[in-house]
């Protein structure tokens, strides 16, 4: 594939230090078949099959230079001074189906410790794109809820109508959430397993 410059910014972690030109490059190799049609599938389900999403991911995981020149500015903030494949890979997904400065909102990204209503606003944003028939509003929260028991609280009350809230799980201390019909987000669990991802609805 292409050569790529990583090493700007990450929302989640430190920025990083300069480093010289020849330590700048990063190789990007072919998926295999199998690999990239397990993320595309991913993005497929978390997307409730949204047919640009399926577009996007098909490139990402086919041509990767063609998706890095189409979004350099984006995947420079969000993957800086990464060099694992599958770890670009990984980020870019989360980021970009949570809306993370971009066209989609699928999900929600919030740090560890977050306020309820924080919360609560970007999963009904992410309900509206999805159309799933669900009201996050309906959960009786306390107002002295964790931010780990506010979604444990979600995540039950969707289970009551077929779905589950859960995360996948980036190696950082934020969260980045998503919504799936039960049986979906068990595909997805098995997926992941598959290319070494792991979506969780563990909180507490």
């Amino acid at each position: 594939m292409g050569f790529f410059d990583f090493f700007k910014k990450k929302p989640d972690t430190e920025k990083s230090t300069a480093l010289p030109e020849t330590e700048k490059k990063v190789i990007i190799p072919q998926l295999d078949e199998k690999t990239a049609e397990n993320i595309i599938q991913i993005a497929k389900i978390i997307s409730n099959n949204d047919l640009d999403i399926v577009r996007d991911f098909t490139e990402l995981v086919t041509d990767y230079t063609a998706f890095y020149q189409k979004h350099e500015e984006w995947c420079d903030d969000m993957v800086a001074g990464v060099q694992n494949h599958m770890d670009i890979i990984l980020l870019i997904l989360a980021y970009w189906l949570a809306g993370y400065d971009t066209d989609y909102k699928y999900g929600g990204y919030i740090d560890w410790k977050e306020e309820t209503s924080e919360i609560v606003w970007h999963l009904d944003d992410a309900l509206k794109n999805l159309k799933y028939p669900l009201d996050v509003s309906a959960v009786k929260f306390t107002g002295e809820e964790f931010t780990d028991a506010a979604l444990a609280k979600i995540d039950e009350h969707f289970m009551k109508s077929g779905y589950n809230l859960f995360t996948l799980d980036t190696g950082g201390d934020c969260y980045h959430l998503f919504i799936a019909a039960v049986g979906d987000y068990e595909k997805l669990v098995k997926l992941g397993d598959e290319v070494g991802f792991t979506f969780t609805n563990e909180y507490v």
